[in-house]
């Protein structure tokens, strides 16, 4: 009996130190992880009128931009890499009009912002303000870690409506870009 006894309390200290483990192990997960903000490089462009019309005559909605961003230089400025991302969202895109100064940006209107190969819509620039320099997209969908390739970079397209007309000859745009990632510190 004496045996069954130690034996019971044997059993009953391992799974009370089981659970202790598992329980600190979650916690310690949890407590390893950070939450950061960056932002990646400014990325100039220009749209011209020509090749906007073109396009334009061509398909519902016009590609002005399908570029990548390399979001391992954008993480250059923190302590960490692409693979500490456990989540990662888009936070703000804005498009700041360079050229020409007084711009008329209720053009922009209906313009959306995509990720991947696949063109999956994240934003939209659903209001303009008169007499703004530029614009802010609407964050449809923010989470964006399933669209990094294995480059550490995400491929970046912005479409605009079939009915804009572009009122000079070269609209010259920045596309600036934050994001929110959650890292894992160990």
């Amino acid at each position: 009996m004496k045996l069954f006894k130690n034996h019971a309390f044997k059993l009953a200290f391992v799974a009370l130190a089981s659970v202790f483990v598992m329980s600190s192990c979650d916690e310690l997960t949890e407590n390893t992880k950070q939450t950061i903000n960056f932002n990646a490089d400014d990325l100039h462009f220009s749209i011209d009128s020509v090749i906007f019309t073109q396009n334009k005559a061509a398909n519902a909605n016009v590609d002005v931009f399908n570029e990548i961003i390399d979001l391992g230089d954008a993480l250059s400025s923190t302590d960490y890499s692409v693979d500490d991302i456990k989540n990662i969202s888009l936070k703000k895109a804005t498009l700041v009009v360079e050229v020409p100064q007084g711009l008329d940006v209720t053009m922009f209107m209906g313009t959306t912002f995509h990720l991947g190969e696949g063109q999956t819509k994240v934003a939209e620039i659903t209001g303009v303000d008169a007499g703004a320099q530029s614009v802010t997209f609407s964050i449809i969908d923010g989470d964006i870690l399933s669209y990094i390739n294995e480059n550490d970079e995400i491929q970046v397209m912005i479409m605009m409506d079939e009915n804009t007309t572009l009122p000079t000859p070269t609209v010259d745009l920045i596309l600036q870009t934050a994001y929110q990632a959650e890292v894992q510190i160990l």
